[in-house]
């Protein structure tokens, strides 16, 4: 399907200093797909490993 990113909203972040080895952000993104917009609300999670930030996991919420 035809999908068309429309934006995104970080609305929290935690962890993810320049000691840190874990962080997680919340966020919510918007888009449309064959003419109806969605979003997808997501808290995603990610851990350093060899100084680069490498995706964990996430949690979408559905009530976005």
């Amino acid at each position: 399907p035809r999908q068309r990113w429309l934006g995104l909203t970080i609305r929290r972040t935690e962890g993810g200093d320049a000691d840190a080895l874990w962080g997680e952000v919340e966020f919510v993104a918007r888009f449309k797909r064959d003419g109806r917009g969605h979003r997808l609300h997501e808290t995603s999670r990610f851990e350093r490993i060899d100084g680069r930030w490498l995706y964990v996991d996430g949690e979408v919420s559905t009530g976005a």
